[in-house]
């Protein structure tokens, strides 16, 4: 009797891998001074009080503008909740979380918190009724017609550090008070994938040159 055969190995197809253009101009013009191109980004955190916000969604916004993928000349970040409390008192909950690994070595980490933190705005307001929802597009919209004008495109990107529960009902606010009414962009989302949501609408060129934390 002759020895079994030995079956030969499945092959396995390769993992794909997003392909993107790495070419620069003559000038040497980086990714980053092209992350937020096309108008101010506005990203609202709505449970910006909550143990989520304050350990996961901040610090992943944080991961991406300490590398310079966020210019703050171009971003503000608007933290909503119900509880009541000041800017300041929302920067203190969240400077904590903020780890200055991987930041661009020029800089001064300390620096670098301080500037995350002059583009943090909180907002207090209930997620059921619409003045609080009335005043943050107010307040968006100001940050807006500051940074570029009343005409050129614009960018919102809101993400639910919420309760599921109350996702449908949050939603319809947004859809109601706060859509973007320059029609360009506007997206939230509600899964913890976030960081990654945000880094491949604002630059998809990036999308694997970039480690989250």
């Amino acid at each position: 009797m002759g020895s079994p055969v030995a079956e030969k190995p499945k092959s396995i197809n390769p993992v794909p891998t997003l392909e993107c253009s790495t070419t620069t101009s003559d000038d040497d013009e980086s990714i980053q001074s092209k992350s937020v191109a096309g108008g101010c980004l506005s990203v609202v955190v709505l449970g910006a009080s909550g143990d989520l916000a304050k350990k996961k969604t901040f610090p992943a916004i944080f991961n991406l503008f300490k590398q310079g993928f966020l210019p703050n000349d171009q971003l503000q970040i608007f933290g909503y909740a119900r509880s009541e409390m000041t800017n300041e008192e929302l920067h203190s909950k969240i400077r904590g979380y903020l780890k200055t690994d991987r930041t661009d070595p020029t800089k001064d980490p300390k620096e670098v918190i301080d500037q995350f933190m002059d583009v943090i705005t909180y907002i207090h307001g209930a997620y059921d009724t619409e003045e609080g929802f009335v005043r943050l597009n107010d307040e968006i919209t100001a940050h807006e017609e500051a940074k570029c004008g009343k005409t050129c495109r614009t960018r919102r990107l809101f993400y639910l550090a919420l309760p599921p529960s109350v996702y449908p009902l949050v939603s319809k606010k947004i859809r109601e008070f706060c859509m973007n009414p320059r029609e360009w962009f506007c997206h939230h989302c509600i899964s913890q994938i976030f960081s990654l949501l945000l880094l491949y609408f604002i630059c998809p060129c990036t999308f694997d040159l970039l480690f989250l934390s």
